[in-house]
């Protein structure tokens, strides 16, 4: 029982208010202190403001602190935290490198661009975000060590210079800082694409040092248990057999134990590859800030995808919509500091992207293809008119992977929807639904379709529905008939090709 109180709460803050109107300070000696300064306001862009995307790849949002990890050694991110606008609950629009990356830069869905394998690039019905900028008379630049962010996938179009990098050479700048020398004054449009939470096991020993001792053998055996499980998966289709003719079940299982045999390290070796990532992009944002360019620029800093560390029984990524996959980190940074610190906890999409970028330089007619929303209304505190298919869906279209396990638990055709506090995933290939409540079940492991029929049922309707309407607009991927002999050596470097 609560006791009675002799000053209701409203009386009391109209007491203390009438103190602090009187001049009275609560502390005893010296003048009221002056309030925290607003940060700046959100204006128009300049004509030749730069706008920089630093992506890292295989980034979950949930293993940094500014997300609320506590294990995380992330001060660049940290400092960045407080010169943007962070957004929780960003989502990617598919669960690995690919078809994120075609969404993100097309602002449209992975069923739509058709940019879903190896041997599919963007076909000429969609520009790119590059594409359209550079007609804005952007210098545009993009620098990756993920082939998937060039050419192989049509994703080079747009750059005056698109640069591939070795897999394993993570530090951007040896090239980014001589590109910048030549940029002067000019508007620019800069693409940075980093792999450090791709590859843990390559991450260097300065920065596995903070995380404790890792085992040498066992290093060399995640880095081989890796390789041979994400190529057993492509077997088939780097043969041009289709997915499931070769059953490999058992060499699967076999690796699949040995991974887990190793997770307690696999997961902080994880954390050191984020920290290295953090390092990367803090060295940049200094470089930037040197220059006289970090004032004037828009920043933008996220991942493409997560990654699953055996949360739903998988490894890796490209195999579910569960959101260690597709709940990203997304930080922009708008010139002068505007909106700085501020915390945005609607759900948002990377489709939303482009349509905020073009938004915020006053280009109005450069989404007329854009499914994402712009999002700065919500900085000025209004909320976007969202539906239940436009609120952060996700989709998965796979025809090249094969785990015997995950075919049979999802099949090849995912899609995921939002309403409130519940997602619906539903499988195509099972026909099957699944339902969870991410306020009360933030991992995803109490699936309510028994328990909610109808709204499973609900659910399972929208997804449906929204796939045939993505369907329908399909724009055209091209195919390529035969992937070059270099082009697989740079897929077996990163895991997707035998």
């Amino acid at each position: 029982m609560i006791p009675s109180q002799p000053l209701s709460i409203s009386r009391l803050a109209a007491a203390l208010g009438a103190i602090l109107l009187a001049g009275i300070t609560l502390g005893g000696c010296g003048p009221t202190p002056e309030p925290a300064a607003a940060p700046p306001t959100l204006s128009a862009a300049s004509g030749d403001t730069p706008v920089i995307i630093y992506l890292i790849d295989t980034l979950r949002a949930d293993r940094l602190s500014v997300y609320g990890y506590t294990a995380a050694k992330t001060p660049a991110f940290d400092a960045l935290a407080t010169e943007s606008v962070l957004f929780e609950k960003a989502y990617s629009a598919a669960p690995w490198t690919l078809p994120a990356l075609t969404s993100m830069l097309t602002s449209t869905y992975a069923c739509e661009h058709g940019v879903v394998q190896s041997k599919l690039k963007l076909g000429p019905k969609l520009d790119t975000l590059p594409e359209r900028l550079k007609a804005r008379g952007y210098k545009t630049a993009a620098f990756f060590n993920n082939y998937f962010a060039g050419a192989i996938a049509g994703l080079d179009r747009g750059y005056d210079l698109s640069q591939q990098r070795a897999d394993t050479l993570d530090d951007p700048t040896p090239e980014v800082f001589p590109w910048l020398d030549t940029v002067g004054t000019d508007k620019f449009f800069l693409y940075i694409h980093t792999m450090e939470p791709h590859h843990p096991f390559y991450t260097p020993y300065e920065y596995t040092k903070p995380f404790g001792h890792f085992d040498v053998d066992k290093k060399e055996n995640y880095l081989s248990l890796y390789f041979l499980y994400r190529t057993q998966k492509f077997l088939d289709s780097s043969r041009n057999l289709a997915p499931g003719t070769t059953d490999n079940s058992v060499q699967m299982a076999t690796l699949h134990k040995g991974l887990t045999n190793l997770k307690p390290m696999i997961s902080t070796l994880y954390d050191a590859s984020v920290h290295y990532a953090d390092h990367n992009l803090g060295r940049v944002v200094a470089d930037l800030k040197r220059r006289g360019l970090w004032e004037k620029s828009l920043f933008i800093v996220l991942a493409d995808h997560g990654e699953e560390l055996e949360e739903h029984g998988s490894w890796f990524h490209d195999q579910s919509l569960y959101d260690e996959l597709l709940h990203v980190p997304l930080l922009i940074k708008f010139p002068g500091g505007a909106k700085a610190g501020t915390r945005i906890t609607d759900r948002v999409s990377l489709v939303d992207l482009r349509p905020t970028i073009l938004d915020f330089l006053g280009d109005a007619d450069g989404c007329q293809q854009c499914r994402g929303s712009s999002l700065l209304p919500l900085l000025a505190g209004k909320p976007l008119a969202r539906t239940i298919a436009t609120d952060a869906p996700g989709v998965r279209l796979n025809d090249t992977g094969y785990y015997k396990l995950e075919k049979e638990a999802r099949g090849d055709v995912n899609v995921a929807l939002r309403t409130g506090s519940l997602k619906g995933i539903w499988n195509e290939g099972p026909e099957s639904v699944e339902v969870y409540d991410l306020a009360r079940d933030p991992g995803e492991q109490a699936n309510l379709a028994a328990v909610d029929p109808e709204k499973a049922q609900e659910l399972r309707d929208e997804a449906i529905s929204w796939l045939e309407q993505c369907r329908a607009s399909a724009a055209g991927a091209i195919e390529v008939k035969e992937l070059d002999e270099r082009t697989k050596q740079q897929l077996r470097a990163i895991g997707y090709f035998n």
